[in-house]
């Protein structure tokens, strides 16, 4: 899994999004792509707007990109140097984010033009995490810190502790907290200027590629790189873990029903009930599954083979 690691090709940046509207309490099935997108290379982030009528895609040529769900392409993002691991659109798709391997984050406006540089970070941009709420955004990077920026691109603080590279980034507006997972296998958790407020590691040999929250914000589950998911309580109390994959865990997340969906470099994504047993899986992609977003029951992932594809999850 660790080739996926190194240059030029980025680790996975893998997206969060929860804007679900509708509850399915029956296994999901899996069905062919109902529509698939062709990239000119590796496809890294996928995200989608809160409507589900755009999916923002970034990828290895340098650009990132806006799409209709029905497959048009309507915006390219120009501007960064080197491979776009992430993007992420905020105020309701008024402006998006793109964090990349040149070092940098930026923000633009829905059109596509340039408003702000995020310059700072001494190595790649892996990730990005956004607060609306207090209009903050947080990048991680291989340069074992994550920062936070205001809309504007200025800097607030550097998080720096992290002894390896930082991969993800989670916000607790109601603490005004932002919390970093790292390949040195810490959760740790910051304030807005930069103090660290505690860290723990759960009882895994493995680094963390990822982290989400339980939909009722008790439980902090890590997605490591030998393929386990750990999961422990918010105040770092360790509660259990599964071996969901074969290879790196690239992404977990929740269903509104409690399911959970995860994605990892066995081309396959799976779908697993509240207790982490296995409710069913499917190849979905043929190389590793970069990022997965999803809007009611439709499901978008994106992947190493230059492709993002378009599904429709059904019940039984």
């Amino acid at each position: 899994m660790d080739r996926f690691i190194s240059e030029p090709r980025p680790i996975w940046s893998f997206c969060l999004v929860f804007c679900l509207h509708s509850v399915i309490s029956t296994p999901l099935k899996s069905q062919e792509p109902i529509r698939t997108l062709h990239h000119p290379h590796t496809v890294y982030w996928v995200d989608v707007s809160d409507n589900g009528k755009y999916i923002y895609s970034a990828g290895k040529d340098t650009v990132g990109r806006v799409w209709t769900m029905q497959g048009k392409e309507q915006v390219q993002l120009l501007g960064h140097e080197s491979s776009v691991s992430s993007i992420l659109r905020i105020e309701k798709g008024k402006r998006i984010i793109t964090g990349a391997y040149d070092n940098t984050a930026a923000i633009w406006n829905h059109k596509g033009k340039l408003l702000h540089r995020l310059t700072g970070h001494t190595n790649g941009v892996i990730n990005l995490a956004v607060s609306e709420a207090d209009q903050i955004i947080c990048t991680v990077s291989r340069d074992k810190t994550a920062k936070l920026w205001d809309f504007k691109g200025k800097l607030i603080a550097t998080l720096e502790g992290h002894t390896e590279q930082v991969n993800y980034a989670l916000f607790l507006p109601e603490r005004k907290q932002v919390i970093t997972g790292s390949f040195d296998g810490s959760i740790r958790f910051w304030d807005y200027q930069g103090k660290q407020l505690k860290s723990f590691s759960p009882p895994n040999t493995s680094g963390i590629r990822v982290l989400t929250f339980s939909p009722d914000g008790k439980r902090i589950y890590a997605g490591h790189r030998d393929g386990t998911i750990t999961y422990s309580t918010i105040e770092g109390k360790f509660i259990g873990k599964t071996q969901a994959h074969g290879e790196m865990i690239g992404q977990i997340l929740f269903r509104e029903n409690g399911q959970i969906i995860t994605a990892s470099g066995e081309q396959e994504i799976k779908v697993w009930d509240s207790k982490l047993k296995l409710v069913t899986s499917w190849k979905a992609h043929d190389s590793y599954v970069a990022s997965i977003a999803l809007h009611g029951n439709t499901l978008i992932s994106c992947s190493g083979d230059e492709t993002v594809k378009v599904w429709r999850l059904k019940e039984d």
